[in-house]
């Protein structure tokens, strides 16, 4: 088949071809490169609600069926657009873990270093165990004590 013939092909003949040459054992990468088309093909698939199974060939999907992955949060955007976020708070699903540290509230703070000898930072780490300080709010304190408040004021 030439590029003009598949384009002319509706999606459901289309599929048809793809499966049959991939049932044939070529790969959808050399199939495309044949027919001189890009390897997106199945963007528009995805569109009309096929997916490709463990065999690497193009099924209808049925959501019926489809077992979702824990970590999957691709069905809170399926949702009508009209309904917005009262749709995802609304639905019965749960959702999803959030991975990473949570955004800060507020003006993101400088992180600057300061230099101590290694028997002074063993020491700290000590003092923070014993008596369960925050370091930093800690060295910020001892800081502010011994420096003159009219430089603070620059």
């Amino acid at each position: 088949m030439d590029k003009a013939t598949y384009q002319g092909l509706n999606t459901e003949d289309r599929i048809s071809f793809l499966n049959a040459e991939m049932a044939a054992g070529k790969k959808l990468s050399h199939i495309c490169k044949e027919l001189g088309i890009a390897d997106n093909v199945t963007t528009p698939f995805k569109a009309k609600g096929y997916i490709r199974n463990k065999e690497g060939l193009f099924i209808k999907h049925d959501p019926q069926h489809h077992v979702r992955h824990p970590n999957d949060a691709s069905h809170l955007y399926d949702k009508p657009l009209g309904q917005g976020l009262e749709a995802i708070l609304s639905s019965d699903e749960p959702t999803p873990k959030r991975v990473g540290r949570p955004p800060r509230k507020g003006e993101k703070p400088k992180k600057l270093t300061i230099e101590i000898s290694q028997d002074v930072y063993k020491a700290l780490m000590h003092f923070k165990i014993d008596e369960g300080i925050y370091v930093n709010g800690f060295i910020e304190e001892l800081i502010k004590k011994n420096i003159p408040s009219k430089y603070f004021e620059i």
